[in-house]
């Protein structure tokens, strides 16, 4: 009996557990509680494969690639912003013409930014593209260029949403030029 008591008290502990009773007799109530002077361990949980160079490799690029992307579509959207309301009052203050110049002067800027930032994104990924093929490492070169691909689209959106808004801006001289 004794030694079931003992036993029981050797796997308690070891569990980082606290035993109250276990001198009392075995019919007795043995209480187990949770010792907090004991650190558990957490459960175990596998590690991510090991970080390789080309796995470094291509976290900056894609973060290069992204952050490019960022700043072409941040400047699109000021010029915008900008051309939008110099458009407004133009029209409010009834210059048509200057409103129509404005406009293509936009346009234009905002093609430019958005090739510009297309032509930056490409070269970045033909170098982390030929850097990650040096390494053979096909496979996450491809994930760099599903990235490219992706932040180019980006852009482009930017750069028709743009230009949507500045025929939009144009369209109320626009129309009434045309009922005229």
């Amino acid at each position: 009996m004794k030694t079931r008591v003992l036993l029981l008290c050797a796997v308690v502990a070891t569990a980082g557990l606290t035993v109250t009773g276990a001198h009392a007799a075995a019919d007795q109530l043995v209480h187990i509680q949770p010792n907090p002077r004991l650190i558990i361990d957490p459960p175990f949980v596998p590690l991510p494969r090991p970080i390789t160079p080309g796995d470094q490799v291509a976290k900056r690029c894609a973060e290069a690639v992204t952050k490019r992307a960022d700043r072409g579509v941040d400047r699109m959207g000021r010029v915008t912003r900008r051309c939008i309301a110099a458009i407004e009052r133009m029209i409010a203050s009834g210059r048509e013409r200057p409103a129509h110049r404005t406009a293509r002067r936009c346009a234009r800027t905002i093609d430019r930014i958005a090739n510009s930032t297309n032509r930056a994104i490409k070269r970045i990924c033909k170098k982390c593209v030929r850097r990650l093929e040096r390494m053979n490492d096909a496979a996450l070169a491809d994930r760099v260029m599903n990235v490219c691909e992706e932040q180019t689209g980006r852009v482009n959106d930017a750069r028709d949403r743009a230009l949507t808004a500045i025929r939009d801006a144009l369209a109320p001289v626009s129309i009434e030029s045309a009922v005229r």
